[in-house]
Protein backbone atom coordinates (compact mmCIF):
# COMPACT_ATOMS: atom_id res chain seq x y z
CA UNK A 1 0.00 0.00 0.00
CA UNK A 2 1.31 3.43 -0.90
CA UNK A 3 1.73 6.00 1.87
CA UNK A 4 -0.71 8.88 2.09
CA UNK A 5 0.42 12.14 0.48
CA UNK A 6 2.01 14.91 2.52
CA UNK A 7 -0.94 17.15 1.64
CA UNK A 8 -3.44 14.71 3.13
CA UNK A 9 -1.28 14.21 6.20
CA UNK A 10 -1.13 17.97 6.76
CA UNK A 11 -4.92 18.32 6.36
CA UNK A 12 -5.51 15.49 8.87
CA UNK A 13 -3.19 17.12 11.41
CA UNK A 14 -4.73 20.56 10.83
CA UNK A 15 -8.24 19.19 11.43
CA UNK A 16 -7.09 17.43 14.58
CA UNK A 17 -5.27 20.52 15.91
CA UNK A 18 -8.34 22.65 15.15
CA UNK A 19 -10.16 20.73 17.85
CA UNK A 20 -11.54 17.67 16.09
CA UNK A 21 -11.48 14.35 17.90
CA UNK A 22 -9.50 11.43 16.51
CA UNK A 23 -12.73 9.62 15.67
CA UNK A 24 -14.32 12.57 13.84
CA UNK A 25 -11.14 13.43 11.90
CA UNK A 26 -10.66 9.76 10.97
CA UNK A 27 -14.25 9.56 9.70
CA UNK A 28 -13.92 12.86 7.83
CA UNK A 29 -10.81 11.71 5.90
CA UNK A 30 -11.58 8.00 5.71
CA UNK A 31 -8.59 6.83 7.71
CA UNK A 32 -8.11 4.85 10.89
CA UNK A 33 -8.06 6.61 14.28
CA UNK A 34 -4.59 5.18 14.84
CA UNK A 35 -3.45 7.01 11.70
CA UNK A 36 -4.70 10.33 13.09
CA UNK A 37 -2.90 9.63 16.38
CA UNK A 38 0.34 8.68 14.61
CA UNK A 39 0.28 11.75 12.34
CA UNK A 40 -0.34 14.03 15.34
CA UNK A 41 2.65 12.51 17.14
CA UNK A 42 4.86 12.80 14.05
CA UNK A 43 3.74 16.43 13.56
CA UNK A 44 4.69 17.15 17.18
CA UNK A 45 8.13 15.64 16.43
CA UNK A 46 8.42 17.85 13.35
CA UNK A 47 8.33 15.21 10.62
CA UNK A 48 5.26 14.21 8.63
CA UNK A 49 6.91 12.58 5.62
CA UNK A 50 6.42 8.85 5.13
CA UNK A 51 8.91 6.47 6.67
CA UNK A 52 11.09 4.27 4.53
CA UNK A 53 9.39 0.94 3.83
CA UNK A 54 10.80 -1.95 5.84
CA UNK A 55 12.80 -4.65 4.17
CA UNK A 56 16.24 -5.94 3.49
CA UNK A 57 18.93 -3.61 2.22
CA UNK A 58 19.75 -4.41 -1.42
CA UNK A 59 23.00 -6.35 -1.75
CA UNK A 60 23.94 -4.38 -4.86
CA UNK A 61 23.64 -0.69 -4.11
CA UNK A 62 22.59 1.93 -6.61
CA UNK A 63 26.20 3.13 -6.73
CA UNK A 64 27.39 -0.38 -7.68
CA UNK A 65 24.85 -0.92 -10.46
CA UNK A 66 26.94 0.78 -13.21
CA UNK A 67 29.85 -1.48 -12.28
CA UNK A 68 27.59 -4.55 -12.49
CA UNK A 69 26.27 -3.42 -15.88
CA UNK A 70 29.84 -2.98 -17.11
CA UNK A 71 30.66 -6.52 -15.94
CA UNK A 72 27.61 -7.85 -17.79
CA UNK A 73 28.68 -6.22 -21.06
CA UNK A 74 32.32 -7.15 -20.61
CA UNK A 75 31.66 -10.80 -19.78
CA UNK A 76 28.39 -11.66 -21.51
CA UNK A 77 29.81 -15.02 -22.63
CA UNK A 78 30.39 -16.15 -19.03
CA UNK A 79 28.05 -18.38 -17.10
CA UNK A 80 26.05 -17.03 -14.21
CA UNK A 81 28.36 -18.74 -11.70
CA UNK A 82 31.47 -17.28 -13.35
CA UNK A 83 30.02 -13.79 -13.36
CA UNK A 84 28.97 -14.10 -9.69
CA UNK A 85 32.51 -15.17 -8.75
CA UNK A 86 34.01 -12.27 -10.71
CA UNK A 87 31.56 -9.88 -9.04
CA UNK A 88 32.63 -11.18 -5.63
CA UNK A 89 36.30 -10.71 -6.57
CA UNK A 90 35.74 -7.13 -7.77
CA UNK A 91 33.28 -5.85 -5.18
CA UNK A 92 33.87 -8.10 -2.19
CA UNK A 93 30.13 -8.85 -2.05
CA UNK A 94 29.23 -12.51 -2.32
CA UNK A 95 25.81 -13.00 -3.90
CA UNK A 96 23.86 -16.22 -4.10
CA UNK A 97 23.34 -17.33 -7.68
CA UNK A 98 19.59 -16.62 -7.55
CA UNK A 99 20.15 -13.09 -6.21
CA UNK A 100 22.78 -12.40 -8.85
CA UNK A 101 20.35 -13.65 -11.50
CA UNK A 102 17.59 -11.38 -10.17
CA UNK A 103 19.89 -8.34 -10.41
CA UNK A 104 20.95 -9.26 -13.95
CA UNK A 105 17.34 -9.65 -15.09
CA UNK A 106 16.28 -6.39 -13.43
CA UNK A 107 19.13 -4.54 -15.15
CA UNK A 108 18.42 -6.16 -18.53
CA UNK A 109 21.53 -8.34 -18.63
CA UNK A 110 22.25 -11.63 -20.35
CA UNK A 111 24.51 -14.52 -19.55
CA UNK A 112 25.47 -17.85 -21.01
CA UNK A 113 23.07 -20.51 -19.85
CA UNK A 114 25.52 -23.41 -19.41
CA UNK A 115 29.12 -24.35 -19.83
CA UNK A 116 30.07 -25.73 -23.23
CA UNK A 117 30.91 -29.40 -22.81
CA UNK A 118 33.16 -31.47 -25.09
CA UNK A 119 31.54 -33.88 -27.53
CA UNK A 120 30.52 -37.21 -26.18
CA UNK A 121 33.26 -39.84 -26.05
CA UNK A 122 30.98 -42.33 -27.77
CA UNK A 123 31.94 -42.67 -31.43
CA UNK A 124 28.77 -42.47 -33.51
CA UNK A 125 30.34 -44.44 -36.42
CA UNK A 126 31.06 -47.50 -34.30
CA UNK A 127 28.48 -50.27 -34.37
CA UNK A 128 26.43 -50.48 -31.20
CA UNK A 129 27.31 -53.43 -29.03
CA UNK A 130 24.63 -55.98 -28.57
CA UNK A 131 23.96 -57.79 -25.33
CA UNK A 132 22.54 -61.28 -25.21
Amino acid sequence: MKPYSIDLRERIVAAFLAGGSQVSVAAQFGVCTKTVQRYAQRHHQGELSPLKPPGAVPRVSAQQEPELIALMHERSDWTLESMALEWERRSGVKLPRSTFHDHLVRLGGRYKKRVALPKSAVNSSAAPSSTK
